[in-house]
């Protein structure tokens, strides 16, 4: 399927609805998360009032649309289509990918997964072929996502197994992408029931994003709090549920988190999944 031959149509209220224990965890990051959204689309919104139709241009619309990805995917997915083409009319290879990469973006939080995996598979393919192998593994994590979205662990881990192979043979690879990367291949380990190969690679996230002060280091101790509780080990699991509570703080993260505490102490044998996976920009 090209790009040409996707159509986009609004989706349902059933595509965006998240799952109970999802919402626990972005209830701690909304209003941070929110107010610092807001900012960075008015200064990209201003900037895009002074720029040209250059190249610039085109980054500067496809930032703006990862922007909008969680409130307003439609916006996400048409200034994707924007910058598309524009790269296209420029010849602008590196645009162009990223720009189908928002636009999959867009479709992944419309809850349809397969063009989401059409438009990721392009964006692939056009770094592939420019050698931004650093963008590729970017794209196949954000692949591994749509995967994990779906409950396909298998895949998700297969692709994410990739996307790390990828990622360690870059010169100057970003630290913060590989704390992400750690991450998602845990929760996949721990969805699959591999406990402690899911302990291996949370305890290297931890390490590093400690040390660069990643805003993951909350998603990395709720999973942490998973892993232990699967593992019967009651006591570490409150340690780490606690830790993530400390990097939010606040009365309303500590009202949350309190009452998740309390649910879970209360439910043991069915601990609630408290995880949360990160996509990098597209």
């Amino acid at each position: 399927m090209t790009f040409s031959q996707l159509t986009y149509a609004p989706a349902t209220p059933a595509h965006y609805r998240l799952k109970p224990a999802f919402w626990v965890i972005v209830c701690f990051f909304s209003v941070v998360a929110q107010a610092q959204s807001v900012t960075e689309r008015d200064s990209l919104l201003k900037r895009l009032n002074t720029l040209p139709n250059d190249t610039n241009r085109v980054m500067a619309l496809n930032a703006l649309g990862f922007q909008y990805r969680q409130s307003k995917p439609e916006m996400t997915y048409l200034l994707g289509q924007q910058a598309y083409e524009l790269a296209r009319t420029l010849n602008y290879q590196p645009g162009e990918a990223r720009a189908l990469a928002t636009m999959a973006a867009a479709f992944k939080f419309l809850g349809d997964y397969a063009k989401s995996l059409t438009l990721y598979n392009q964006a692939k393919d056009i770094n592939v072929r420019i050698n931004d192998r650093d963008r590729v593994a970017v794209i196949i994590n954000n692949t591994a996502d749509l995967y994990i979205q779906q409950g396909e662990w298998k895949k998700g881990l297969a692709a994410m197994r990739d996307c790390f192979a990828i990622y360690n043979t870059l010169k100057k690879p970003k630290a913060s992408s590989k704390s992400v990367y750690l991450t998602n291949l845990a929760e996949c380990f721990y969805h699959l029931n591999q406990l402690d190969s899911a302990s291996i690679f949370l305890k290297q996230a931890l390490q590093l994003a400690k040390t660069e002060k990643e805003t993951i280091l909350t998603a990395i101790y709720y999973l942490s709090g998973d892993v232990a509780l699967a593992q019967n080990n009651t006591r570490q699991a409150l340690f780490f549920i606690t830790e993530a509570s400390a990097q939010r703080p606040g009365r309303k993260a500590t009202l949350i988190c309190t009452k998740a505490i309390t649910d879970w102490q209360n439910c043991t044998r069915k601990p609630p999944d408290w995880t949360l996976r990160f996509i990098l920009p597209s």
